[in-house]
């Protein structure tokens, strides 16, 4: 990224730039993370109003700030009535001027992991993509922001709590192929049903045109049935022969996954550095996107087979005389069970720590109990959070011993015993929403243990 604060300030079309002019490299909506170079874009929310910090990015290098206020500082500034808004506009403008492909990915889980698989699938080519998990209505405007116009395509991830979020950042990126990853339970807690999440979901249509192709995870119910929802819908499927992309000889170890994709330009054999059947599903999405942008099956391969788990999602590591299943970014029904099913694969007495499932609303207790049913096969669990107890209710009706669950409200707590009662050779997965920071105990475990 690099531009002016006046061409910024263009790009919003209505923003009044004072105190001359700087070079932006980045974007910042954080000021603890703002790096030289960066604009500080100051944000009012519920807890706090990002203009208290402008000094604090100052000091950390901001070379521009956008802000809704007259401000008494040295450094240039962009005064606009809204600064998300200005952002988003800004990111809306720029688009237009990019003859770049963008590829949206949303779902209710594993969005980030189908992002990462897609960038790697097209590596051939220029790519540019969401850093992390920032799919938010001022993360997708700051990644349309970040593309270089030597870029040949981009990934974007778009995320929502609520109906209309997607619409928007779809009609700021206006994307060229669409991707669904599936239609689960996260975020129920605004939207009330999984239907109303499919619809929102749907949204991602808006900033598409009727030719863009649509590409649906064929094995998620919700989603199966919408072959008539737009031109150019794309399935991709474990289950289903007769989908466009389909996966078969599918073989599992612990830490990666072949199968054989029967494509529209032929069968090939795929490898990929993740475990569990989902990260097949993503995978496939991946070789769709990489056929729809004309790449050869080589080229799509030998991207994919170089796709490295990032922090805290799907990673899989010895430590010492244990094998640790990180997987603890976050957590909903569907993740959840994706990651018990790839635990119960693993050799070794399996062991799960397990926190809360946030954002499922009136379903949590019995979302977290139908998630306990899923651990028949699992030796000791761990349990913490407002519904442990739901979680081990499931999990004793699946078919679990009392005495191999055990709940806990302090992490430390949770932590020693864990410490205390490992075995040379288990395999611990840690899975938990990120608000429940099971990354805590983690780093406890690997630091006594």
């Amino acid at each position: 990224m690099r531009f002016k604060a006046s061409e910024f300030a263009s790009l919003i079309q209505y923003g009044a730039l004072y105190n001359g002019n700087s070079i932006i490299t980045g974007i910042s909506t954080d000021s603890g993370d703002v790096k030289a170079g960066d604009m500080f874009v100051c944000i009012k929310g519920e807890r706090t109003d990002g203009h208290k910090y402008v000094d604090l990015a100052i000091n950390n290098g901001a070379s521009c700030v956008l802000s809704d206020r007259l401000l008494s500082v040295d450094i240039p500034y962009i005064l606009v009535p809204d600064t998300v808004k200005a952002l988003q506009d800004a990111a809306r403008t720029y688009r237009k001027t990019l003859d770049v492909k963008i590829v949206a990915v949303t779902g209710s889980v594993g969005k980030t992991t189908t992002k990462e698989l897609i960038a790697s699938a097209l590596s051939s080519l220029a790519v540019h993509k969401t850093s992390g998990n920032k799919n938010s209505e001022t993360g997708v405007p700051i990644t349309v922001l970040g593309i270089d116009k030597k870029d040949a395509v981009a990934v974007v991830e778009m995320g929502m709590s609520n109906l209309g979020e997607i619409s928007l950042l779809s009609s700021i990126a206006c994307p060229d192929v669409g991707v669904i990853t599936n239609i689960g339970f996260s975020h129920i807690e605004n939207l009330k049903t999984r239907e109303n999440i499919l619809k929102a979901k749907l949204e991602i249509l808006d900033g598409m045109t009727s030719s863009s192709p649509l590409i649906l995870n064929g094995d998620d119910n919700m989603l199966r049935s919408l072959k008539t929802c737009h031109k150019k819908v794309i399935y991709y499927s474990s289950t289903d022969k007769n989908a466009d992309y389909y996966a078969y000889d599918i073989e599992e170890n612990e830490k990666s996954s072949s199968f054989s994709a029967k494509t529209p330009i032929g069968n090939f054999k795929v490898e990929v550095n993740l475990p569990g059947r989902h990260n097949v599903l993503n995978s496939l999405a991946a070789i769709a996107v990489g056929e729809e942008f004309g790449l050869s099956a080589k080229d799509i391969v030998l991207g994919i087979s170089k796709y490295k788990a990032t922090a805290l999602r799907q990673n899989i590591y010895k430590f010492k005389d244990v094998a640790v299943y990180d997987d603890c970014y976050n957590s909903a029904p569907n993740s959840l069970k994706a990651s018990i099913d790839t635990l119960s694969k693993m050799k070794g007495r399996k062991v799960a720590v397990l926190g809360d499932m946030l954002e499922l609303g009136e379903m949590s207790e019995a979302l977290h109990e139908r998630a306990g049913e899923e651990l028949s096969e699992i030796d000791i669990i761990y349990l913490y959070g407002d519904y442990a107890e739901s979680f081990a209710s499931g999990a004793v009706k699946g078919g679990v011993d009392k005495k191999n669950i055990m709940v806990f409200n302090d992490k430390k707590e949770l932590a020693r015993t864990l410490i205390k009662n490992t075995r040379a050779g288990d395999v611990i997965l840690f899975k938990a929403s990120r608000g429940m920071k099971a990354e805590d105990i983690i780093k406890d475990f690997s630091e006594n243990y």
